[in-house]
């Protein structure tokens, strides 16, 4: 079995530096600044990407936002899923982070200028103030996770939301249930809730680790000391969702996989889980029985469609 202690040592030591850092009230973060390093052209498109897959997998159109209170978990370095809500005619959206991402702002305010360009509902300057932050319509909070915060007669209102959005962030919660305790009260009868989740490992142990199923094999406490601080993905598998989300009566829930796991087969187009085709299905069944017999024992009996999962869309409509 291919566990490395010194890689063990060093990622303990970068989990515990993010965890003081965090104690010390240092909010800002690498985690979330996906476009640091991007052009405007590519900021646009990326926006425009992830905002047409809440549609396409929540089954939701633009007209369906008009008037609707909206919350986005992780909005990360970027309002831009919120602009896009903006000009959908929400009535109110509110952007929720633990972390203040680091950003570039000069690249950021060209991308938001582009998304205003020909939009005659509201201007740049209805919404931005000078530091990029949203002052009108789009209300911003960060420096604590979603499962903390307590439920008020304002912001967080129990039953106020008609949509909760989030995008590759439920994966970096080291326990996300009590968040989605939270969300579900938060979300309104008839509401939904779209989570795109990265079922991965990140590349930080992609790099470090022999095998593509390497990071199963850590023991639960070596796993949670290397990462629970870092939002370096937190393991759960599908499995595990699904006996939290069938505890919950009053919602209905489905994953739609985007991706495998690590694209080693390719889907012709996204399923419902569990349903993978055979022949996908046999491929990742040869890998994973090469690898299984060094697992965790809380992964050795999960079913080989659940190991097959890269990217899944969860979509929960409350009852």
């Amino acid at each position: 079995m291919y566990k490395p202690q010194i890689f063990i040592y060093n990622s303990i030591k970068k989990n515990l530096k993010v965890w003081l850092k965090f104690k010390l009230k240092s909010k800002e973060h690498v985690a979330g600044n996906r476009f640091i390093d991007s052009n405007s052209n590519q900021v646009v498109e990326i926006i425009e990407k992830v905002y047409s897959n809440y549609k396409v997998f929540g089954n939701i159109e633009d007209e369906d936002f008009k008037d609707k209170k909206i919350l986005e978990i992780g909005p990360g370095d970027s309002f831009g899923i919120a602009i896009k809500l903006l000009f959908s005619n929400a009535k109110e959206i509110v952007c929720f982070d633990k972390f203040y991402a680091k950003r570039n702002g000069n690249l950021l305010k060209e991308a938001y200028l582009k998304m205003f360009k020909n939009k005659n509902t509201y201007s740049f300057k209805d919404i931005f103030n000078e530091d990029l932050l949203p002052q009108n319509k789009i209300h911003y909070f960060f420096g604590k996770g979603i499962e903390k915060i307590k439920f008020d007669n304002n912001f967080f209102e129990k039953e106020s939301y008609n949509y909760i959005f989030s995008n590759q962030v439920i994966q970096e919660i080291y326990n996300p249930f009590p968040a989605f305790h939270k969300m579900i009260k938060l979300l309104k009868s008839g509401g939904k809730m779209v989570h795109h989740i990265d079922f991965e490992p990140y590349n930080y142990f992609r790099h470090h680790l022999k095998k593509e199923y390497d990071y199963l094999t850590f023991t639960e406490i070596e796993y949670k000391w290397m990462v629970n601080k870092r939002g370096m993905g937190n393991r759960k598998r599908i499995t595990e969702y699904i006996d939290y989300l069938n505890k919950n009566k009053n919602i209905d829930y489905k994953f739609i996989v985007s991706t495998c796991f690590l694209d080693k087969e390719k889907l012709e187009a996204p399923i419902e889980y569990p349903n993978f085709p055979e022949n996908i299905k046999k491929s990742y069944k040869t890998l994973v029985e090469s690898q299984k017999s060094n697992f965790n024992k809380k992964y050795k009996n999960l079913p080989i469609e659940d190991l097959m999962v890269g990217n899944a869309y969860l979509v929960i409509e409350k009852k």
